[in-house]
């Protein structure tokens, strides 16, 4: 039977199908996809989120606070996510309960390039926070080109406006360099030395 049922992959499959067909809602069904979607990262791994997190990563999709709750409890009756306490925050965590289940919440590319920026911009911020470092010209763009549909704390809004505006800055310079070498001015000239 095991070998039947494709073994523990299929059998989970199986079992992730009939908790989203029987056991949920239209409605909570959608919103667990989209929340069995935020519990892996990337490069298809599992990632624990704490409920505040996983509440602002699906706003768009919650119609009242009681569903994500509900929406919750029933994937961890039905053992697809394990909850833990976070030892720093004293919060819970979600995380998938099995790696097998990654195989079957598929992330399209444009996911993962929004995954992508998401995780990079967590790790910038942390860098931020830590030692004050702005974004690079390369990671700027990566995180601005997915800005829509990213969550922007006031931390996230705080690090994208001083590393833009660093940016400019630098561009300004740039220019005003290539325009004085242009016009045989020296940088010096440009700083206002004479």
């Amino acid at each position: 039977m095991y070998e039947e049922e494709g073994g523990a992959q299929g059998i989970l499959r199986g079992h992730l199908n009939r908790v989203l067909q029987r056991t949920l809602t239209e409605q909570e069904r959608e919103l667990a996809r989209r929340l069995l979607l935020v519990l892996v990262s990337s490069d298809q791994r599992r990632i624990r989120r704490r409920y505040d997190e996983l509440a602002a990563a699906l706003a768009l999709y919650l119609t009242g606070a009681q569903s994500l709750d509900d929406v919750l409890e029933q994937l961890i009756e039905h053992r697809l996510l394990k909850v833990e306490e976070d030892e720093k925050t004293n919060a819970a965590t979600y995380e998938l309960a099995h790696d097998y289940l990654l195989t079957e919440i598929k992330v399209d590319p444009e996911v993962q390039a929004q995954k992508a920026a998401e995780e990079l911009l967590a790790r910038e911020i942390e860098s931020y926070k830590r030692f004050g470092t702005l974004l690079s010209p390369d990671k700027y763009h990566i995180i601005h080109s997915q800005r829509a549909h990213l969550v922007l704390d006031e931390e996230a809004r705080e690090l994208l406006r001083l590393s833009r505006a660093t940016l400019q800055r630098r561009a300004r310079l740039i220019t005003a360099i290539a325009v004085g070498h242009h016009c045989g001015l020296k940088p010096a000239d440009l700083a206002g030395g004479g």
